[in-house]
């Protein structure tokens, strides 16, 4: 609530933000490292040997989502000439959102052979609608998410994911909360923990190239 942090910087009260939507620059803040860890899971998929690899955007408000969609970006830039806007499938971070994305893709003439999806939860409603149109994960589609929440060592195949440390920033955040209300500051504003790729079943390389990769 921005009234309660406005009031709490107003008294000086010692405060954290966690994964902020929109980082304030007075407040300390601890968030994952959503721009490396989308690229090393863009990076994970290219060199299965993917090369139409669609992205599920994310709302726009989210600073979490301009992150992974720079990672991504970021990836196809280094390895191929250009991304392909037409990989670009805005969604919201739900299973509806992922669901309502991927059918749009997978019923185009040329369907990406995988899917990124920014968050877990799309990429749950990602894997039903590939399913349901009769796609064979990962024999056909690829699909993987991002933030590796609970369910998705549960999913059959097993969905891979970015791990996001939550459990480390809130660690981290309350050691950091208690040192300052002792009266020892913390000396960097942000602070960026590392994210980690985590490989399950849902990825695996492309069942046939396309056309364009095969006459590279």
């Amino acid at each position: 609530d921005g009234f309660v942090a406005d009031l709490l910087t107003t008294y000086k009260v010692p405060q954290f933000q966690i994964d902020p939507t929109t980082p304030s620059p007075e407040i300390p803040s601890i968030a994952g490292s959503d721009r490396e860890g989308a690229r090393a899971m863009t990076e994970h998929l290219l060199a299965l040997g993917h090369r139409r690899i669609a992205f599920l955007t994310g709302p726009r408000n989210l600073r979490s989502s301009a992150a992974r969609l720079e990672g991504y970006q970021a990836a196809l830039e280094s390895h191929v000439s250009r991304s392909d806007p037409a990989l670009l499938e805005p969604s919201e971070f739900t299973f509806d959102g992922g669901y309502t994305a991927a059918r749009l893709l997978l019923t185009r003439k040329h369907p990406p052979t995988a899917i990124f999806a920014g968050s877990d939860s799309a990429a749950y409603g990602a894997l039903f609608a590939a399913q349901e149109l009769g796609f064979s994960i990962p024999t056909d589609l690829s699909i993987c998410g991002y933030s590796d929440l609970t369910l998705s060592k549960f999913f059959f195949p097993g969905l891979t994911t970015v791990h996001q440390p939550i459990e480390e920033m809130l660690e981290m955040a309350t050691r950091r909360l208690i040192a300052a209300l002792k009266g020892s500051p913390p000396q960097e504003n942000t602070l960026i923990l590392p994210s980690r790729l985590v490989v399950r079943g849902s990825t695996a390389p492309p069942k046939e190239k396309a056309p364009r990769d095969r006459d590279a």
